[in-house]
């Protein structure tokens, strides 16, 4: 890491860890609602359900990739995302919308949350804005960083429709409530999330990065397919049919790129300690992702919608990949971060403990058996409308959440102590 002990690329202090603070408070909360209000997610399309899938989507997902690029942009597209006041704006406007966002669902209120909408859309310009300049200067493949730039640009879209749909909420439909879905999750998180874990994968496995051509098919299929799959759901002129199998390409590409990576590893450092439980989050999610793609084969090309197997869609692709590869990502990337920080704080003279040794291990199995059994359980109970069901696989992620919140605390305590020696 000695390219990264530059002043000019050291992650700031601060605002990372006010992200991932809100984020987890965010997944806290969230996990709360089905644990306490089941009854509030009998169906998949009340206020109060949306209101819950937005503090996932929104406050766990989302606001923990924002404070996440404060440090990929350092750790793994080489380049500089200092905190200016401007990132200090970016963060309050944020915690706006989408607060803003989930309390209107909460009270079934749609005027206040188109408002929210654009609130929250005005932030994400802004940290694209932000992250434009250091995108440009990265030395990072150049398909790495459209991947970013693509999802950022989905991001804007998916809120753009999310917007409408607030306006207009009396006669939205499925299809439409799905367009903006599959914007968001496929084009945004799923199209972010597989950039980035082309160059932190191969650092945290560790392993031989893929090679130059995989990156641009995930990125044109992805891109492609994701936006005429909202189109045809949106317009409703068309069938889906072929947007999703350019969908499964793009998704297919950047599995066989990890599967690669997993027989294409390297020998790992010293204080690594096996298994890796943040490795083991992502390996699982890798397996739900490819179960959510074949499972929306069969939607698309089934001749009547099932709704249960809606719900078993919705849970692999939602918590099952998309909130537990970042919870596992994190429980990596926070540590790394972390050292970093307490190196700065010492003026590099004394080495904090290794980033592996960080957590608390108990803590990071606690949290893996909370989702690997809590997941399958909450989709369970949403396919068959069950509320103990739904309780009970509530419980078991808002046991995963708190004990990931412990540990992150835990391992943030180091960045914080001493006096900070860059900005």
């Amino acid at each position: 890491m000695s390219d990264l002990s530059s002043r000019e690329r050291v992650p700031p202090r601060v605002l990372p860890l006010a992200y991932f603070l809100f984020a987890h408070l965010s997944l806290i909360l969230a996990c709360l609602i089905p644990t306490i209000h089941p009854d509030a997610m009998l169906f998949f399309l009340s206020a109060r359900f949306v209101g819950a899938v937005h503090f996932v989507t929104l406050g766990w997902i989302t606001l923990t990739i924002f404070g996440a690029l404060y440090l990929v942009a350092p750790l793994a597209l080489r380049t500089t995302m200092r905190a200016r006041a401007v990132d200090w704006w970016i963060l309050a406007i944020t915690l706006t919308g989408a607060s803003g966002i989930v309390s209107h669902f909460w009270i079934d209120e749609f005027h206040g949350m188109a408002w929210s909408g654009l609130t929250l859309l005005l932030a994400v310009a802004m940290l694209f804005g932000r992250l434009f300049g250091p995108l440009v200067r990265s030395p990072a493949p150049l398909a790495v960083r459209l991947h970013i730039a693509f999802a950022f640009l989905n991001l804007l879209a998916a809120g753009v429709l999310g917007t409408v749909l607030a306006t207009r909420h009396k006669s939205r439909g499925l299809n439409d409530v799905f367009a903006h879905a599959h914007l968001a999750l496929g084009g945004w998180t799923l199209m972010l999330t597989i950039g980035v874990a082309y160059r932190l994968l191969p650092m945290f496995l560790p392993a031989r990065p893929p090679g130059r051509v995989t990156p641009w098919v995930s990125l044109v299929a992805i891109q492609v397919s994701v936006f005429d799959l909202a189109a045809a759901l949106w317009f409703g002129e068309r069938t889906p049919h072929v947007a999703a199998l350019g969908l499964t390409v793009g998704v297919g590409a950047f599995l066989s790129a990890v599967a690669r990576m997993l027989v294409r590893r390297l020998p790992a450092p010293k204080k690594l300690i096996r298994p890796d439980v943040g490795m083991l989050h992502a390996i699982q999610a890798l397996l739900y992702l490819t179960a959510s793609a074949a499972m929306g084969l069969v939607l698309v090309f089934s001749d009547t919608l099932d709704l249960q197997l809606v719900s078993y869609y919705g849970a692999a692709v939602l918590l099952g990949f998309l909130a537990q590869i970042v919870l596992g990502v994190g429980m990596r990337l926070i540590p790394m971060f972390v050292w970093l920080r307490a190196w700065v704080q010492s003026g590099y003279k004394e080495r904090p403990p290794s980033p592996h040794v960080m957590p608390v291990r108990a803590l990071l199995w606690i949290a893996f058996a909370g989702w690997t059994v809590g997941v399958p359980v909450l989709a369970h109970g949403l396919a068959n409308t069950n509320e103990a069901t739904i309780r009970a696989g509530g419980a078991m992620l808002l046991t995963t959440a708190v004990a990931a919140f412990v540990n992150a605390i835990v391992v943030a305590r180091h960045a914080l102590r001493g006096r900070p020696h860059t900005r």
